[in-house]
């Protein structure tokens, strides 16, 4: 920066003086950034049409199109219209190799040789001889296979993708009913599958033919239509005919208009006789809801679920065993868990039902030393809430099953 004065003479004649400040260097910086920009567009706009006149060049590369198999080196370029060719289009036949007897081929664009076999009057390089290539290639079963389209399933947080306006609002709906995500239930299928969660030792105990046959009580109040629809099918689908005498479904007088009479219809339609739907004629209570439906039971062995499980592999049979052993029993299976916001089965951790000193239910780490060995983990475990329950092993243990409690009294 350079201070330049400046003489100034007033009217009166007087002279004062002025100090101008010049601002050279920012002005040599204006001037130099100018050139700089002005050379790098120049450049810039060289490499642009060198690239461009390169492109243009090597976007039509030549394709070679043996047009008669019997005339030599007859190749054909096209340049106009590139993807009308043929599958021997890629094959430049060429004399034959007389030590090898065969006619040797080159591959356009590669300069790889590939002895081939003789090529028969009329055929392709490519046509079929024994279920064999003339050329001797063959892709593996198991390169076609990979190559195969696979169907893949929607993960279930896609399932319970909300896409619309109506989906937000059966979603929003749902928890506000039901307390779950209806959305998720409603694109699950009522047959769907679940892991197998079970202790390895469960999977191997043995069960008596002659066990007794059970009458499951199912009490609902305006429950979403189809989790309610897929506790029953987990129900028939995973528990033997012979120890399922029923599955009685009490409509606790829910009030959700036409609940009950589509569950009824479904029923009609679709499943087995084992099924009925009955109804209270006023709203009664989770209790006295069991108690119409244990009355109107014929089995020997009552079963009372939630409305909203699903039940696992042979869940019933290890229950039952346990009756059999000691008809004061009151057997609880292992409650795994359903997530209410995905769906998603999980398994439950080794804990038992008991009580806090405000008498509210909570479940609480089993005792030390219960689980010594392995085969522990298939024996009944005394739960402070039933006097000879089996809160989460033994028989039990073969019975990972619901999401809530259910109870089996004879």
């Amino acid at each position: 920066m350079k201070n330049v004065c400046v003489k100034v003479k007033q009217v009166d004649g007087g002279v004062r003086m002025a100090v101008v400040t010049r601002y050279n260097s920012f002005l040599l910086g204006i001037a130099f950034a100018s050139i700089t920009w002005a050379v790098s567009l120049y450049l810039y706009s060289v490499i642009t049409q060198e690239s461009s006149a390169k492109l243009a060049t090597t976007s039509k590369a030549p394709f070679i199109d043996v047009s008669t198999p019997n005339s030599e080196n007859n190749i054909n370029f096209d340049l106009q219209n590139q993807h009308n060719i043929s599958a021997d289009a890629f094959f430049l036949e060429a004399p034959s190799d007389k030590k090898s007897n065969h006619k040797v081929y080159h591959i356009a664009g590669n300069d790889i040789d590939i002895p081939l076999e003789p090529k028969a009057e009329g055929k392709s390089v490519h046509s079929l001889k024994n279920g064999h290539y003339w050329n001797g290639y063959k892709n593996s079963d198991t390169l076609i296979h990979k190559l195969q389209p696979k169907t893949l399933k929607p993960h279930i947080d896609e399932v319970g993708m909300v896409k619309t306006v109506e989906d937000q609002a059966l979603k929003m709906e749902g928890y506000k009913v039901h307390a779950f995500n209806v959305l998720v239930s409603r694109e699950l299928s009522y047959n769907r599958d679940i892991p197998d969660t079970r202790h390895h030792l469960c999977k191997k105990q043995k069960y008596s033919a002659q066990l007794p046959a059970a009458s499951v009580v199912i009490c609902f109040y305006n429950e979403d239509y189809n989790t309610l629809l897929r506790t029953v099918h987990s129900i028939l689908n995973r528990t033997p005919h012979t120890f399922l005498h029923e599955i009685l479904l009490v409509d606790d007088n829910s009030d959700i208009g036409g609940l009950h009479a589509s569950v009824q219809a479904y029923i009609a339609a679709n499943l087995t006789s084992k099924v009925t739907l009955i109804a209270t004629t006023r709203r009664e209570g989770l209790i006295r809801a069991r108690m119409f439906g244990a009355r109107k039971a014929t089995g020997q062995v009552l079963v009372f679920l939630d409305s909203h499980i699903e039940v696992n592999r042979d869940w019933l049979q290890p229950l039952l065993a346990r009756i059999v052993v000691s008809h004061s029993a009151v057997a609880v299976p292992i409650i795994d868990i359903i997530n209410a916001d995905t769906f998603d089965y999980s398994a439950s951790p080794l804990v038992r039902g008991g009580f806090n000193w405000g008498l509210h239910f909570k479940w609480e780490n089993l005792p030390t030393g219960t689980l010594a060995i392995e085969e522990d983990f298939v024996k009944p475990i005394r739960s402070p809430n039933t006097r000879y329950s089996h809160s989460q092993k033994g028989p039990k243990c073969c019975s990972v099953c619901l999401i809530y409690h259910y109870f089996i009294f004879t």
